[in-house]
């Protein structure tokens, strides 16, 4: 899919065939060389998924985010405060990613003893099944089934009855990001980080601020104290992230501050 206009981003398939050019891909396959290979100007598409799946005879799960965070994201779209065109584009990419993971399930032969496995869920995120949370726990479709349960049935063969729906899990609901087990939270945070907008720097700001008020009027404390220590003169050490061995520590603490100066003196501290 072209990249969207504003975006500044060259496209995957810019990407593609620079990775082609560039380094001298020979390993093609037979079959999609034969519908791509003609040109160099179309044969790097035979080491894109979305070109090269239909070739591919090895019973296979596939799995794929129709709102995927890494294409849009490098679109500069999120999920959240998105103007119209952005959302727009980022449903096209959708209906484009469903229709793929549809077609390549009905174009798998019947006959074949193994079946491939078509798994896509209208979430915007991107390889989360390397996380627990996005194998185990993440649903997809309204019976919610999981990427585990999922790909058990893919192994398995199960439930199984020579039918092109069965293996095929592609949810249809509308709007961005709009599937029943997607993560509202994770879009929120990723908009923080990533998105068009001041949030985080702002937060990142106030804690700063804070951070320089607070801890200079703690620091003079400790060192306006002439004979004790008490839980506040630990703070400094520990938000520096100094690592003591706790017998010196408790031995530090011990000590009174002449002593603590005439170590520090002799370069004991």
């Amino acid at each position: 899919m072209p990249p969207y206009n504003s975006s500044g981003f060259v496209g995957f398939a810019a990407e593609s065939r620079s990775v082609y050019s560039n380094f001298g891909v020979q390993h093609l396959g037979t079959d999609c060389l034969a519908v791509h290979g003609g040109s160099p100007d179309t044969a790097w598409k035979c080491i894109v998924g979305e070109y090269r799946l239909p070739f591919v005879k090895t019973p296979y799960l596939v799995v794929a985010s129709q709102y995927d965070e890494y294409q849009l994201g490098k679109n500069h779209i999120w999920p959240i405060n998105t103007p119209s065109s952005k959302r727009a584009y980022a449903s096209e990419l959708a209906r484009r990613t469903a229709t793929a993971m549809r077609a390549l399930r009905a174009t798998w032969p019947l006959h074949a003893a193994k079946q491939n496995a078509v798994f896509s869920w209208s979430c915007n995120e991107h390889a989360t099944s390397m996380a627990r949370f996005g194998f185990d726990y993440q649903t997809c479709g309204r019976n919610g089934i999981t990427l585990g349960a999922a790909f058990r049935q893919f192994l398995e063969q199960k439930p199984f009855s020579i039918n092109k729906t069965d293996l095929m899990w592609v949810e249809t609901c509308e709007g961005f990001s709009c599937g029943p087990g997607c993560s509202r939270v994770l879009d929120l945070f990723r908009l923080l980080v990533f998105g068009d907008c001041c949030y985080f720097q702002l937060i990142v700001g106030f804690v700063l601020i804070c951070l320089v008020c607070f801890l200079p009027p703690v620091c003079q404390r400790c060192s306006n104290s002439n004979e004790t220590y008490d839980e506040l003169s630990v703070l400094p050490v520990m938000s520096v992230g100094n690592v003591v061995n706790t017998y010196h520590l408790v031995e530090f603490l011990q000590q009174s501050p002449a002593e603590h100066r005439k170590n520090s003196q002799d370069g004991f501290v």
